[in-house]
């Protein structure tokens, strides 16, 4: 199972650091815009458009490899000193409620953005399909959902067979 978790962690960071890379490339593109309007009033059209795409990719797809690296927010004020089959018993019931919410909004945005892209809709400025824009959000979505499952499977495992391994680290037994 740790193989697996390792697996899909190793290819959620890769997507991460794509995402960051696509991130720089709209914040390079809107520097550039913003270094040519002086210049002879040239700029980069659809730079909204642009910017608004780089960030719907950038940030949903970053959020699975948060997940299996135990990255995102958290408060364990409490929790911390509760007993440690109490602690994994949390993190089971966690990662099982993540995974519920996570599939159902990705569930509910696949039917939104296929309506949207369905009517035909785009951006106004470069006349992107809307579908663009959501395509990363579902899969951001799903990708969580799967890391939500690995969590609480790892958790479950854990929890069962008491094996030691710390809940704040999905990734990293022992840790």
């Amino acid at each position: 199972m740790n193989a697996t978790v390792a697996r899909l962690q190793a290819w959620a960071q890769r997507l991460a650091n794509t995402a960051q890379a696509l991130l720089l490339v709209g914040v390079a593109v809107t520097i550039v815009d913003i270094v040519l309007r002086p210049i002879g009033r040239m700029y980069v059209p659809g730079i909204v458009d642009l910017m608004q795409l780089m960030v719907m990719w950038s940030a949903p797809l970053a959020i699975p490899a948060a997940f299996l690296s135990d990255e995102h927010v958290s408060i364990d004020l409490f929790t911390k000193s509760m007993p440690l089959p109490v602690q994994r018993l949390l993190r089971v019931a966690a990662a099982v409620m993540g995974l519920v919410v996570l599939a159902l909004l990705a569930r509910f945005g696949a039917e939104q953005g296929w309506r949207e892209h369905s009517a035909g809709d785009s951006t106004q400025t470069l006349g992107l399909p809307i579908g663009l824009y959501w395509l990363p959000l579902v899969t951001g979505l799903a990708l969580s959902a799967l890391a939500c499952l690995m969590i609480a499977v790892q958790a479950a495992a854990s929890l069962f067979s008491g094996d030691g391994v710390e809940p704040s680290s999905p990734s990293q037994p022992g840790h």
